[in-house]
């Protein structure tokens, strides 16, 4: 499941031996919790029907979708229906159905030898977390019954959409206000783990303005790239780039327009090589 990810992994500073150990412990559970996450996101699925959404819900009028929420810097889930009211609780059919800290065992683990090791573990988990759950939950979109759905950290702005894999402001789904409508797989293809990987690497709080993302197809590389100014389409093997110029001085609406195009780009047959080992080289 990992293999893609694990190889790039290799290519970044501070992975030496004791994280690439760890996050190969931590992948192995992740694999090995697999086909229980399966069923319970099937049994969700099934639950959530929009089919049922009239007595799913306790008033139809207000606005209601399915979050799956996390504890602030805490790998744990819980499902639940939102409302525009504010007052939902979580699932008791489900309880807490996902905690990183009962499920895994933590003595596995190597001490790091200082923060930057440790500062890479936990960026790389957190990314392949939700990486993992996207992965999980993307089969089962064909059949959604129509709520949008999201991951959730403990009320805060970490919001990350499973209806087209992206972070709150850079979603088309982000109004989660809109009344919930019966939804079918926003891409025409399952994507691969390095893909849902590489749309979790996205920014969304922008304190980054520069972003780059290659695709593939059929032979033929692009790289699709964002500044302040613009947004970037390149051919590896052709001077004619397409070129959007950004009106918008914030970032927060900039990369809105940004991801919209990498939606295209993997409905339209290319597929993200961002991070995998194999990345072309001809757009350096």
């Amino acid at each position: 499941m990992f293999d893609t990810l694990l190889e790039y992994f290799k290519t970044l500073q501070n992975y030496n031996d004791v994280v690439e150990y760890n996050i190969m412990i931590l992948t192995e559970h992740f694999k090995s919790e697999t086909p229980r996450m399966n069923h319970t996101f099937e049994k969700i699925n099934q639950k959530y029907d929009y089919k049922r959404y009239a007595e799913l819900v306790h008033d139809p009028s207000l606005d209601t979708h399915l979050e799956f929420w996390r504890g602030s810097g805490q790998f744990n889930l819980e499902v639940c229906l939102a409302s525009l009211n504010g007052v939902y609780h979580p699932d008791a059919d489900f309880g807490k159905f996902y905690d990183m800290d009962e499920l895994c065992d933590w003595r596995k683990f190597k001490e790091y030898q200082n923060d930057e090791q440790q500062y890479l573990f936990f960026e790389l988990s957190d990314n392949l977390f939700y990486t993992w759950l996207a992965f999980i939950w993307q089969s089962f979109n064909k059949n959604l019954g129509g709520f949008p759905v999201k991951i959730l950290e403990n009320n805060s702005s970490t919001v990350f959409n499973l209806v087209d894999f992206a972070w709150f402001n850079n979603s088309q789904y982000h109004g989660f206000l809109d009344k919930p409508i019966r939804r079918k797989s926003f891409f025409n293809r399952e994507l691969s783990i390095n893909e849902l990987y590489s749309r979790v690497q996205i920014p969304y709080q922008y304190d980054v303005v520069n972003c780059s993302r290659k695709l593939e197809k059929e032979g033929e590389i692009i790289e699709l790239k964002i500044n302040k100014t613009q947004v970037e389409l390149s051919f590896a093997d052709s001077d004619q780039n397409e070129v959007v110029n950004l009106v918008e001085s914030s970032a927060y609406k900039n990369f809105p327009i940004y991801v919209k195009r990498h939606n295209e780009l993997l409905n339209d047959g290319w597929h993200d090589i961002t991070y995998t080992k194999e990345a072309d080289s001809r757009l350096q």
